[in-house]
């Protein structure tokens, strides 16, 4: 018997894109760890670009959410697989999400963390719903607000991937340009708003909901146009996978390269979909796949240890040690990955599956 759309959705997980994942929770990391520090030379400039590994992740999450409910939503969107759909989202996204901004709220009220919005108390409760970059409150948990902008996009998937789903090669080029477009447009808006350095580095209000709609749209439309022309891939995409990882860090290296990074990204996640060379091997390892594994915990933990970082920083100073950022740096990293490993083992992980059960998924 043919199983329904709805139950035969899940496809098991690619390693490569897992791992990829990491890298991008480690970039994240890296850049917010050593944003105090001026980076001047060339090779160290490819930290200051380390925003752009959250538009890798919005590109990576509209592939991969196409590749997991496409076949959910083949049929046409009802009312049950929406709700199913949001579910296993809100599972998946949400216990993390709470710990970690329960964390977050704590060390601001103590004053050992710094908060940028105008009041603590008015700021929660939109924190809380997951809503804060639907308006224009700021998120108390400073990564959180990508979280925020997904939860928006994912009210639109399922109506989204169920009209790719017969579209056009017109109409997938022509939505291709829109995005790219819109993500053009709001590095024009970017450079005159905002720092003329970080081009597509928005995380507030409606140009981060359209950063990231942009860029889920892109994840979603590079899996179409794989999944519709895979042969005329496989012939290429140990080479794609190669030539994009070089082109990308070059590109990582020049100031205002934000777009021409962005639009390299989907050649990359269909490559590491789709081939098996040495970069796919690589992100595909046991060491980076654990990495991937662990990377929500890694993205929605660090900036909590940012006062622990600062503090060990000026302690460094004081004693009149070298380098003393770099130094502190090595010590919270690792503090950070066996935190993250706990919280992932012992909290996400069972939170997650306590959810859907909760609720009779």
């Amino acid at each position: 018997m043919k199983p329904s759309p709805e139950l035969s959705h899940h496809v098991p997980e690619v390693a490569a894109l897992t791992g990829i994942r990491g890298v991008a929770a480690l970039y994240v990391v890296f850049y917010h760890y050593f944003s105090p520090v001026e980076l001047r030379s060339r090779l160290l400039s490819v930290l200051g670009h380390g925003y752009l590994a959250v538009d890798l992740f919005f590109i990576l999450s509209g592939f991969i959410m196409a590749l997991n409910y496409a076949e959910m939503f083949s049929g046409g969107v009802s009312f049950s697989n929406f709700r199913k759909f949001l579910l296993r989202r809100f599972a998946r996204i949400y216990p993390l999400y709470l710990l970690t901004l329960l964390i977050a709220t704590t060390l601001i009220a103590t004053g050992r963390l710094d908060f940028q919005g105008k009041s603590l108390m008015q700021t929660f409760v939109p924190n809380l719903l997951m809503i804060q970059n639907w308006g224009n409150w700021e998120s108390i948990e400073t990564p959180a607000w990508s979280i925020s902008t997904e939860w928006f996009a994912y009210l639109f998937f399922p109506f989204l991937i169920a009209r790719i789903a017969g579209t056009s090669r017109t109409w997938i080029g022509i939505l291709f340009a829109c995005s790219f477009g819109t993500l053009g447009w709001l590095t024009l808006y970017s450079h005159h708003q905002f720092d003329p350095l970080k081009l597509l580095d928005q995380p507030h209000g409606p140009a981060s909901i359209l950063r990231c709609l942009s860029e889920f749209m892109l994840g979603m439309l590079a899996f179409k146009v794989q999944s519709a022309r895979r042969g005329s891939f496989a012939r290429w995409t140990n080479a794609l996978s190669i030539i994009s990882v070089i082109i990308i860090f070059v590109l990582l290296c020049i100031p205002k390269s934000d777009l021409a990074v962005v639009m390299i990204f989907p050649v990359l996640i269909v490559a590491l979909y789709a081939g098996d060379s040495i970069i796919n091997r690589i992100l595909g390892s046991r060491l980076f796949e654990l990495l991937g594994l662990l990377s929500f915990a890694v993205y929605l933990l660090h900036y909590t240890l940012v006062p622990f970082l600062g503090a060990l920083d000026a302690h460094f100073r004081e004693a009149g040690r070298s380098h003393a950022h770099t130094w502190a740096v090595a010590i919270v990293l690792p503090i950070l990955m066996l935190g993250s490993a706990v919280i992932y083992y012992c909290f996400e992980v069972p939170a997650r599956k306590g959810v859907r059960l909760l609720f009779g998924d």
